[in-house]
């Protein structure tokens, strides 16, 4: 197997300063062009400053390549934490410096310097890119450019200098730029006080500058072959960087991609060690500037598994629900609904009804779900219908027009009728097992369908965090299904009958000895669970260990972790009788692929047959809809 690496790389929000001709940094002397004051270094990089002077002081540059502007591109640092942090631009012979920018705390320019307030100014061109913290608006670095230095004294000639190289050979000095940023992302983490050592990989590059000629990218191929463990986004930009525009932009720099730093999700902490490789990539028809993180097997084309013939049984049973739920959702043309809800006034209140086809269609895609677990399929219960719709109006009608958080026993609203009131809480009818989900940021539609039935088995959302709704999806005792949906709510409404729970020892999300179809995920990183009904109990010392059958990769949980971070392990030994005798567990590199299979062990279980500890195997498998390439 051939193995690529890709280098890693984070976002930073960045702001912009747009520095007149006079004015480049935090110092007395306009002829001063950056001073680097640290522990180890205090040092003034003037108009007159040559390379040779620098390399004299800060040592051999770490990294040398050709810049737009005719010249070379440096980058210096003084140790392995990238102290004294210093990126320069030089004009062609390395006659004079042109452009000059760090991240290093405590540096000074004309007029600015780290950890003083943030001098937003218009946009232009040779503007500096200051880097900005975004939560206290303090500088945290820039790149910064020497009007001294313009050609003929001119901006416009020197823009055009830097245009007239980039465009003379794109994926070069996309490469030259790209090398520079890694470097540069990497000082930031380290002057926040986070590990981050991605490296840059020209043969990554080049595969990615190949991928966007035919209109495509490294992210794109990642998530078409399910590689999303192996790759996130650093941070995207769509303004400010079209060299082909009038002057409302500017100029492409290691900064523009290294400053995304501040962005969500891999800012403050450590680079995760799965990501290696930062892939940073400039699209010139639209003016897109990307930052990606990869890891090292983005490339690996990992051996197949073969499947039990149970496995096998129960894959084929999913796709078949599902794609027929997919036949019926997109066999649908203009609303979901037969008769059309009202959910704004108390006083006329209207269920409404789903059409046929859609109530059909939900319950072939849950039943996908159950399907691949070997669980009893469901069927419709026309009353639970009637119910989840009429609870679904209702609890729109709490959230949205009253403010009041959504509840399983909601008090009936003034104004509204009895009669509606009781069918939406079930009055007098065979109790039901009850799941809601809610988002300001979906409409009804078969989307939001299929979304609401997603978050109930991610089930992130809890506080605290228990899987519920989860749960009571998987129960094997499950036999009918209603479901309704207004605005912004979901409503799932579950009928039992007990013989299909018979000889179920536990039921796993993902799938025990069966199949989780990808398409049923609403995250790539989520919460596992195990849950055993019989002949098994979780204890204090119950622990848990995952092993990926393709890689090799192993992980263990065997200490509690309950906080939001990015491992997670809990047994659930006491509490609520549905939700007792589970252990739930997660890690963000513990990601699936399709094709992939997992062994899971979870060990230190108490044999309730023969009062012994005892250990308990079983199987994940993860596939798509689609057959496996």
């Amino acid at each position: 197997m051939k193995r690529v690496k890709i280098v890693l790389l984070s976002l930073v929000v960045c702001a912009m300063l747009c520095m007149t001709h006079n004015a480049y940094a935090a110092l007395p002397n306009q002829t001063d062009l950056i001073r680097i004051h640290t522990s180890t270094m205090d040092y003034t990089i003037t108009n007159t400053t040559t390379i040779d002077q620098i390399i004299q002081k800060f040592g051999e540059p770490k990294i040398t390549t050709d810049s737009c502007f005719g010249g070379h591109a440096y980058t210096f640092y003084t140790d392995n934490n990238y102290s004294n942090y210093l990126y320069i631009e030089t004009l062609a012979g390395d006659n004079g410096i042109i452009s000059f920018g760090t991240v290093t705390p405590g540096y000074e320019v004309y007029n600015s310097g780290y950890d003083e307030a943030y001098p937003y100014q218009a946009n232009w061109p040779l503007c500096g890119l200051v880097f900005n913290n975004g939560t206290e608006s303090k500088v945290k670095g820039g790149i910064y450019y020497n009007w001294n230095k313009y050609i003929n004294r001119n901006a416009n000639a020197t823009i055009e200098l830097f245009k007239s190289t980039y465009y003379s050979n794109p994926s070069y000095y996309q490469r030259c730029i790209s090398e520079h940023a890694v470097a540069m992302y990497n000082a930031i983490c380290a002057a926040n006080g986070y590990t981050c050592n991605i490296e840059f990989n020209e043969e990554i590059h080049y595969i990615n500058e190949q991928m966007m000629q035919n209109g495509s990218h490294i992210l794109n191929y990642a998530n078409s072959l399910g590689k999303q463990p192996y790759r996130t986004v650093i941070g995207t930009r769509w303004e400010f960087n079209d060299l082909s525009s009038s002057n409302n932009y500017y100029l492409l720099s290691p900064g523009i991609y290294a400053n995304l730093y501040y962005t969500e999700p891999l800012n403050n902490r450590d680079m995760p060690e799965r990501f290696k490789y930062g892939v940073f990539d400039y699209d010139i028809n639209t003016g897109r500037a990307s930052a990606y993180v990869v890891g090292d097997n983005i490339f690996t084309i990992w051996d197949s598994v073969s499947l039990t013939a149970t496995e096998q049984a129960r894959l084929n049973s999913a796709r078949q629900y599902y794609s027929n739920a997919l036949s019926l959702f997109n066999s649908n043309s203009g609303s979901i609904y037969k008769n059309q809800p009202v959910s704004n006034v108390a006083e006329s209140l209207y269920a409404g009804e789903l059409k046929a086809n859609m109530k059909n269609a939900i319950i072939a895609y849950y039943n996908a779900i159950r399907a691949g677990q070997g669980l009893s399929i469901v069927t419709a219960n026309a009353t639970a219908f009637t119910q989840a719709q009429a609870m679904a109006v209702l609890q729109s009608y709490r959230w949205h027009e009253e403010g009041l958080q959504i509840t399983h026993s909601p008090a009936k609203p003034d104004g509204v009728s009895t009669e509606f009131y009781r069918t939406a809480i079930g009055y007098g009818q065979v109790s039901l097992a009850e799941n809601i989900a809610m988002s300001n940021n979906l409409e009804p539609s078969t989307y939001a369908m299929m979304k609401y039935i997603k978050q109930f088995m991610d089930d992130s959302s809890e506080t605290p965090f228990r899987l519920g709704h989860r749960t009571s999806l998987l129960i094997p005792s499950n036999s009918n299904i209603g479901y309704g949906i207004a605005r912004s709510i979901g409503v799932m409404e579950i009928g039992h009958d007990q013989t299909n729970a018979q000889g179920i020892e536990m039921v796993a999300w993902p799938s025990a000895n069966g199949v989780t179809l990808l398409e049923t995920l609403d995250n790539n990183y989520f919460r596992w669970s195990a849950k055993f009904y019989q002949n098994y109990k979780v204890t204090e010392n119950t622990n848990v260990e995952v092993r990926c059958i393709q890689t090799g990769e192993t992980w263990n949980w065997d200490t509690t972790q309950t906080g939001n971070g990015y491992r997670y392990y809990k047994r659930v030994i006491s509490g609520e009788s549905e939700l007792i005798n589970m252990v739930i567990f997660g890690d963000e590199t513990l990601v699936p692929q399709p094709g992939f299979v997992y062994e899971i062990t979870i060990k230190n279980l108490t044999n309730t047959n023969t009062n012994k500890t005892a250990n308990y195997s079983y199987r994940a498998v993860f596939d798509r809809i689609l057959l496996t390439i």
